[in-house]
Parts: structure tokens; C-alpha cells; sequence
């Protein structure tokens, strides 16, 4: 259950959509075209193509929305947990299935021009790859409601961009069993930032969680509008924003281990809470409808990457056109992408809206 809208941080679902875009420029444009297009590996473009960074800042969002609404009402109504309990399996799995599904129905036309493409593009070590494997109806069912989150591998995954969804499900769990006991902690906020300390000591990507219920408890108690917000720390802010982007350029092309991407995920995420302008930006119309395509951009694109942008690239291949026209067909795919993930929208607010009704009656009515 969302908080009410006059309370709703915004800022939360905007970044999550530049998130899940810069995702999405990474597999269309920085894998796809890696190996013919050298100005790709710009250091200077490396903060738009930081998809693994990008899904470590979806995790520490996860963890500040799921508890947004139990904080806002003080940490002691277990209400609003437990309705994203209940449904936060159907509201996984539906839209992971409406994705596995769109794959399978794309292999069963003949549609899926990846093996073909991966050889001009000279990525047989990635898109030649992906789904390599005998579909069945059997095993896409299998995939979607229990594989997706406990047998996840390269060789049978529907949609090989899913690998994120087991993290996804146990760190909600983790966050929820948290708010349950949050009542009964002596220093609730002492726990959180040890326990996000302790995970990220251990290079685990659920440290993200509970550093995004710490950065949210922050919210409730008026960090960001209070202190933070004060003139002279939003310079600083802007300065660390600044800061951070010129580190993605710096250490462009350099290997890097995990505990990297973790630290800087929830460094940029405290920062664009707190910079007003940042702020203000990721709260606006477009951000925030960026944001609400987020999942649906980030389930659909393997889709439109191995049918619609691997057939142009086929396309520009028989036609012996340059590599000037490379860019072009990312930018189609993007725009593909965006298309379909709306419509994907439209379906998904359906059927969730109908599941909600569905799960929820297991709740008593007080």
C-alpha cells in the first residue's frame, strides 16, 4: 500500500526510472554495440552505461519503499506490511511471467534474430548466448513462478536480465521481518546501519536493503528538509553528486569489485535525497513517469533486444550500411522499448489490480 500521495516521496520512483533507463542503455547500446563502436567505452559516457551500479541503487530504493508507508505512521502499525506481504509474490511473478511469456511467444514466431545478430556484432560470448536452450510450456511455468527466484542460471532462464529477482524476494522478506520486530528494538536505528554495515563487510548486495530503510527512516524524522536542506550543506551535496559521476569516469574500464558499486549506490541515492535541485527534478512529471514504466522497461527490453533491435541489425548488416547507423538502431530500440513497456504497463495494472483482490482476502477486517 502506497503512503498517501501529499506524504509520497516521489523522488523514490524518478530515480528508480533513470535507474532502470540506464539500464537499458547499457544492454542496447554498450553490449550490443561494444566491439564496432569504440566511443562507446568512453570513460565520459560510463555513468549512462553503469548497469550493474544501477541495480544496486534499485535494491537500496526497494528497501526505503517498502518501509515508507510503516515509518511514516511512527514503526508500531503492522497494517501496511502486512498487505505488501501478502502480495508481494503475485506482485513479482505476474509481470515476470507477462515477460517470460512475450520471450516464448517471440521464439515460438521465429521472431528472436539474436543468434544471427550476436555474429555481426561479434558478441557470441553474450547475445549468442541468451536463451540457448528447448522451450517447453512446462518449463516456462516452472521459470516463471519458482525458477526465476531459486534456480536462476543462464542456461534456462526466460529472460536471462532476471537474475535480480531472487535478491529482490528475500530482501523484501529480510525488510519486512524487520519491520515486524522494529516495535521491539531498542535502537532500531542502531540495528539498521549495522546490519547494512556488517552485509556490506561481507560484499553482499542485501547491505543495499537496509541502508535504503535507514536513508528512508531519515525522511520520516525530516533529515532532508531540515538539516540537510540547510544552504550551505546544498552545495556540498551538489558537490558530492558532481563527485561520484567523475569517479564512474575515472575508474571507466577498470575492473572493480562489488563493494564498489554497493558503496556508491547508497551514496548517490543519500545525495539525490538530499540536493533540493536534484530532488525537485526526480519528483517532476517526467521522472516520475519514467519511473512508474521502471519495471516494465526493465522486464520487456531483453524482448524488443533479441527480436526488433537484433533484426535491424541484421537489416544494416545485409545492406552493407556503415557503422554510422549503429546509434540509430539503438535509439529504435530504446524507443521500442519504452513503447512496449507502456503497453506492458496498461496489461500489468490489470492483472495486478485483480490478483490484489484476490490475495488480500486472506487478511482479516478488523
Amino acid at each position: 500500500m502506497s503512503p498517501p500521495s501529499q506524504d509520497r516521496a516521489l523522488e523514490i520512483d524518478g530515480i528508480r526510472g533513470w535507474a532502470s533507463f540506464a539500464v537499458l542503455l547499457y544492454h542496447t547500446f554498450h553490449e550490443m554495440f561494444t566491439r564496432l563502436l569504440p566511443w562507446i567505452n568512453s570513460a565520459w559516457l560510463a555513468p549512462f552505461f553503469e548497469g550493474r551500479l544501477a541495480v544496486c541503487v534499485f535494491f537500496v530504493l526497494s528497501g526505503d519503499a517498502l518501509t515508507s508507508n510503516f515509518f511514516a505512521r511512527g514503526g508500531a502499525d503492522p497494517t501496511p506490511i502486512d498487505r505488501l506481504v501478502v502480495r508481494r509474490y503475485t506482485r513479482l511473478t505476474i509481470p515476470i511471467a507477462m515477460s517470460c511469456a512475450l520471450v516464448f511467444a517471440l521464439r515460438i514466431a521465429h521472431a528472436d534474430w539474436h543468434n544471427q545478430a550476436s555474429d555481426i556484432v561479434n558478441r557470441p560470448d553474450w547475445l549468442g548466448e541468451l536463451i540457448a536452450f528447448d522451450f517447453s510450456t512446462v518449463g516456462l511455468f516452472r521459470y516463471s513462478v519458482l525458477g526465476v527466484y531459486t534456480g536462476h542460471t543462464k542456461a534456462n532462464s526466460y529472460n536471462p536480465f532476471l537474475w535480480t529477482m531472487s535478491l529482490e524476494l528475500v530482501g523484501s522478506m529480510l525488510t519486512f521481518l524487520t519491520c515486524y520486530l522494529w516495535p521491539r528494538l531498542r535502537r532500531g536505528k542502531a540495528l539498521l546501519a549495522g546490519t547494512a554495515l556488517t552485509l556490506f563487510a561481507l560484499n553482499s548486495f542485501y547491505c543495499l536493503f537496509f541502508a535504503g530503510m535507514f536513508l528512508g527512516l531519515l525522511r520520516t524524522e525530516s533529515f532532508y528538509a531540515g538539516r540537510a536542506g540547510k544552504g550551505p550543506w546544498q552545495g556540498l551535496w551538489l558537490a558530492g553528486f558532481a563527485a561520484l559521476v567523475l569517479l564512474l569516469v575515472a575508474t571507466n574500464g577498470h575492473p572493480l569489485p562489488l563493494f564498489f558499486d554497493l558503496g556508491m549506490a547508497i551514496a548517490l541515492v543519500f545525495v539525490l535525497y538530499s540536493q533540493r535541485g536534484l530532488r525537485g527534478f526526480l519528483r517532476g512529471r517526467l521522472s516520475t513517469w519514467v519511473g512508474d514504466l521502471s519495471f516494465p522497461v526493465y522486464l520487456v527490453q531483453f524482448a524488443v533486444i533479441i527480436s526488433f533491435e537484433s533484426w535491424l541489425v541484421t537489416v544494416w548488416n545485409a545492406r552493407g550500411a556503415g557503422i554510422g547507423w549503429l546509434p540509430l538502431i539503438g535509439l529504435a530500440a530504446v524507443a521500442v522499448t519504452l513503447l512496449a513497456a507502456w503497453i506492458f504497463r496498461q496489461v500489468e495494472r490489470i492483472l495486478l489490480g485483480y490478483a490484489d483482490g484476490v490475495v488480500l482476502r486472506v487478511l482479516r477486517r478488523d
